[in-house]
């Protein structure tokens, strides 16, 4: 009430008639109605019966789930055009749409965008175009801070959705202010890059020198206005309410959130990682695959800059060999959970320092917070899935004899699958280590029939030009693991099917699970899913569906042409001509009939001739008719 400066005397004329207060919602609606009253003559003029349909209208919005600070806003963003022609009869038309097709809070930057062009009267055109996209388009309607509250609280009635709501209240607030610990002398919704960057210096030597943290509020906040400095679109509402719940802990544990696709999960990793970097911790970020991960951390690097934030990913590009990875030194570091179990395996165990981010002290990176996308995936369907470093353990290349002895026993068996028992049978009677045998006559098999070609594995050349054989996470990401080598005589099976040179088996050193790699971090466990079922989904609805979350489908050009041996591929291009086109095609039509007739009619007009002077020449010279006698 004193941000809008209300009088004692317009509180003393709401209570005095208590009849029309049927609690705390009726006093709210009574004072908003005051605030507009006091500042829509300010911003726009009119009659008076064009001011009570336009109060009318502003009332409608509010109770469509428009914020008062939002409503404010709208109508602050047509002062600039008070006194000019027509610019309130349009506003106020505008605002009819508005509530004709119940458009809400979300659309308020694009409202502002049309408000501020010079040209008034396309304003309400503009407005009918918006209208028509939100509510039928492609630009989806979506969903207020109330109804969003609404709905967590039919799935969730534990939580306290009121702390919520005036937690986001709180973020407005800050945004429609300066900072309040280190001012800018500007509102944070209109600061500049250099001005954010100037608070994150100040906010950082406050978090050093101070136990306690930095006000929530105000950090996002900023990050508000940051995020629509690099997209030019302000966080929605339900990105900024994931951020709020899932930091909402209580120092109970980590937290499981469920976002679904097209909710803008990528934005809230990345408010969530900006906030744990401002805190001095360093914060890891692992994704479903390696190609995601660098994808992020590149469409993410400016958002990121504008905070001091490094950020980098944990791919090895050349093949790693020893001491310390700089991507370990960035702030923020995106990967899959088998390369940070790898690196981590390699640091604690191989000792070649791949986490070091001092050399003076040796001081490794620190498992300060992970966030985990596909969380779901991480620890369901790959909870079994482990990182294995392997090393040449000495006497092992003389199992290649064995390893080819067995391959070309199956291999030249008429039929081998009736006789697959026989022959694991009698090759267990030969060796002496009957387990060691039947692991690696089941993988004969498992290479002969099951693994393809360009489906579970490639052969490609490494950097040496040797062709290898490289797995493919055909099940999961299909990423291809250059790195990685198949156990028990696999990797070796195949190779002898291929004619490659049969690298050593190898024996595993170290190993490090999912779930073993996700407990380093303590508490600071914040996972993501986007599963398309609902907490309230039964079983039998998900069963119904094949407990499948989506259908994705995938095109390998190269491998239908190396299945189908293609000699030549033609294709038709069909385009239109244009007028030009024609018209100088028609003429060169012409003047090529042209030039062929200059050519034969003079042929033909000889040999016309000729034969018309060949013609009179016999009847001149032909013998006259003899006469018979009587």
């Amino acid at each position: 009430m004193t941000t809008y400066e209300i009088t004692g005397d317009q509180l003393i004329s709401i209570f005095a008639n208590r009849k029309s207060l049927d609690g705390f919602e009726s006093l709210q609606s009574k004072i908003e109605l005051i605030i507009i009253n006091k500042i829509l003559p300010t911003c726009a003029g009119g009659s008076e019966e064009q001011f009570k349909s336009a109060r009318q209208d502003l009332q409608v919005l509010l109770k469509n789930g428009w914020r008062l600070g939002k409503v404010i806003d709208l109508l602050y963003s047509i002062k600039v055009h008070r006194d000019e022609f027509d610019s309130s009869s349009q506003f106020f038309r505008s605002l009819k749409i508005l509530v004709d097709y119940k458009m809400n809070e979300n659309a308020l930057n694009s409202l502002k965008e049309i408000f501020s062009h010079e040209n008034i009267q396309s304003w309400l055109a503009n407005v009918h175009n918006l209208a028509i996209e939100h509510h039928f388009g492609s630009i989806s309607s979506e969903k207020n801070l109330l109804t969003l509250l609404a709905e967590i609280k039919q799935v969730s009635p534990d939580i306290e959705v009121i702390r919520f709501e005036e937690m986001f209240a709180q973020i407005d607030q800050a945004y429609e202010k300066d900072s309040s610990h280190f001012p800018q002398n500007e509102l944070i919704k209109n600061w500049s890059i250099s001005k954010i960057q100037v608070w994150v210096i100040q906010v950082l030597k406050f978090q050093s020198a101070n136990s306690n943290r930095f006000p929530l509020f105000e950090i996002l906040a900023v990050i508000k206005r940051a995020v629509y400095l690099d997209s030019h679109f302000e966080p929605r509402p339900i990105q900024i309410l994931a951020v709020l719940f899932i930091l909402d802990r209580n120092d109970q544990g980590g937290r499981l959130l469920q976002i679904l696709t097209g909710e803008g999960k990528s934005t809230v990793v990345s408010i969530l990682a900006v906030i744990k970097a401002l805190q001095s911790q360093h914060v890891d970020i692992v994704t479903s695959a390696m190609t995601l991960a660098k994808r992020d951390a590149h469409e993410r690097e400016k958002f990121y800059k504008y905070f001091e934030i490094q950020v980098s990913h944990n791919n090895d590009e050349t093949s790693y060999v020893f001491g310390p990875k700089t991507c370990y030194a960035a702030n923020v570091v995106y990967g899959t959970s088998s390369q940070f179990q790898f690196d981590l395996l390699r640091h604690d165990f191989s000792l070649l320092y791949t986490r070091t981010i001092d050399k003076s002290t040796g001081a490794a990176r620190p498992h300060d917070v992970i966030i985990i996308d596909e969380v779901d995936s991480m620890l369901l369907d790959e909870n079994n899935t482990i990182a294995r470093l392997a090393d040449q353990s000495p006497g092992m290349e003389w199992l290649k004899s064995s390893l080819y002895g067995i391959w070309r026993t199956v291999e030249a068996d008429p039929d081998v699958v009736s006789n697959r028992d026989l022959i694991v049978k009698n090759l267990k009677e030969f060796f002496l280590d009957s387990k060691k045998v039947t692991d690696q006559n089941s993988y004969t098999f498992t290479s002969l029939f099951e693994y393809r070609l360009d489906h579970h594995y490639m052969i490609k050349p490494d950097e040496t030009r040797t062709k290898r054989i490289m797995p493919i996470d055909f099940s999961n990401t299909g990423v291809i693991q250059a790195d990685t080598t198949w156990s028990d005589g696999l990797h070796q099976f195949l190779q002898i099917k291929h004619g490659l040179k049969m690298t050593p088996l190898t024996v595993t050193t170290n190993y490090l699970s999912n779930v073993g790699l996700f407990t380093r971090y303590g508490n600071q466990i914040y996972g993501l899913t986007e599963s398309q079922y609902k907490v309230s989904t039964t079983i039998g609805e998900i069963v119904q569906q094949l407990m499948i979350e989506q259908w994705n489908d995938q095109i390998f050009h190269d491998q239908y042409y190396s299945t189908c041996q293609l000699i030549e591929c033609t294709f038709t291009y069909q385009k239109q001509a244009e007028l030009i086109y024609t018209i100088t095609t028609i003429i060169g039509l012409l003047g090529g009939v042209t030039t062929v007739l200059k050519l034969l009619i003079p042929s033909l007009v000889s040999f016309r001739r000729r034969k018309k002077d060949l013609g009179a020449a016999t009847d001149t010279t032909s013998p006259s008719p003899q006469s018979k006698p009587c």
